[in-house]
């Protein structure tokens, strides 16, 4: 790749291998500025669910930094459910780019993703192992696409979006980056942002309950199957209106990070997806805050107090 290929292709796709040379490249030296930046990215990707992509040949550099300060910014807010919304925002952001993009691009792109793809006449094509294994679209599924000798023939569109799914899951690897390896001067820049969605109410007292997107931020070492039942899969499907799929998947994330501190544990990702369902058909509610606090004294501190700045 010649270098304004290479710069290029790192400004539409901020999570590849090229964008991470040309950052370490880069004497960074104006960090508020990068940060400004940053914010606004996480702003537009928490509130529009987007992060908007223009062709330019203008900043380029500044915004393959920026990538780098809001996947700081976005690992100081300590909240799950930030990181999924921002990881899709900036997912949707380079499928925009993908769009636009030569067809040489995308092969490059998709093996940067670990994505098996090969370049047809009239689309492309996907071995079937590889294709059962991508996450993507429900109505992607095998039996509504056309196979030909172990393959799975796709359209440009069918690719884009199955790269779009990779691309997500690539760019939320490493999120959150932990709260040791964030400079102090980010964790207080990042309580500048500002989110306009607010935690939903639940319940007849009108209490808040902000404090399990805190517990979603603090891995246990006990109780851990009941919080899944009684709390998590009752917040994430009946409160936050999550897709079974989306809060299963946050589920087995934290349930991942708990492991982390104490391997015991002997709750499985069947019976998190069952609690899911669960939840979901009965119209469960989580627990209380008071009975929660009760049920979780020993194990980690959910105290309601405000974030900086809120009102």
């Amino acid at each position: 790749m010649v270098a304004n290929e290479k710069l290029d292709f790192a400004y539409r796709y901020p999570f590849s291998k090229e964008a991470k040379e040309i950052v370490k490249e880069t004497d960074i030296r104006n960090e508020d500025f990068y940060l400004k930046l940053a914010k606004t990215r996480i702003e537009e990707a928490l509130n529009n669910e987007k992060i908007e992509y223009r062709e330019t040949n203008y900043n380029i550099i500044d915004n393959i930094i920026s990538y780098v300060y809001a996947r700081l910014l976005v690992s100081s807010l300590q909240n799950p459910l930030a990181i999924e919304k921002y990881s899709k925002a900036e997912a949707r952001r380079s499928a925009i780019a993908m769009s636009l993009d030569s067809e040489s691009n995308l092969m490059r792109l998709a093996e940067e993703l670990g994505v098996n793809l090969e370049k047809l006449d009239d689309g492309f094509r996907i071995n079937v192992v590889s294709f059962l294994k991508i996450k993507k679209p429900k109505e992607y599924s095998l039996s509504n696409q056309k196979l030909s000798n172990g393959f799975v023939e796709i359209s440009r569109h069918e690719a884009i979006a199955i790269l779009l799914g990779a691309a997500a899951e690539k760019i939320k690897q490493g999120l959150p980056i932990p709260k040791s390896e964030i400079p102090k001067q980010i964790r207080t820049y990042a309580k500048e942002i500002n989110i306009l969605y607010k935690p939903q109410i639940g319940g007849k007292s009108g209490r808040n309950e902000e404090w399990i997107d805190k517990l979603l931020s603090n891995p246990v070492p006990d109780v851990r199957q009941r919080i899944v039942n009684l709390i998590l899969a009752p917040y994430l499907v009946n409160v936050k209106k999550l897709d079974v799929n989306e809060a299963y998947k946050i589920i087995v994330d934290y349930i991942d990070k708990c492991r982390a501190i104490d391997p015991s544990t002997k709750i499985t990702n069947q019976q998190i997806m069952y609690q899911c369902n669960y939840s979901k058909s009965k119209g469960m509610k989580p627990l209380s805050f008071y009975k929660a606090k009760e049920l979780l004294s020993n194990v980690v501190d959910i105290s309601e107090d405000k974030k900086d700045g809120e009102q």
